[in-house]
């Protein structure tokens, strides 16, 4: 799964409500910059967007690829 924004393997992934994957980072970079929307669709995500890590995802990645979790 790669990131929209960054083009690397999802890290502390956020699943969007429109179900795109973004690194949390890259998200809350987009944020920064008074964007709120899906950096994939442009699907409105609001100010207040919950930056929940999808856990489940982000464990999966942690076994498919060796130092996942030590990040970037």
């Amino acid at each position: 799964l790669l990131c929209i924004c960054c083009q690397e393997v999802v890290f502390q992934p956020i699943t969007t409500e429109c179900q795109h994957n973004v690194c949390r980072e890259c998200l809350q970079r987009s944020f920064r910059a008074e964007v709120y929307t899906c950096p994939a669709c442009r699907h409105d995500l609001g100010k207040n967007y919950p930056m929940s890590v999808n856990k489940p995802l982000q464990d999966i990645l942690t076994q498919l690829f060796p130092g996942y979790s030590n990040g970037r």
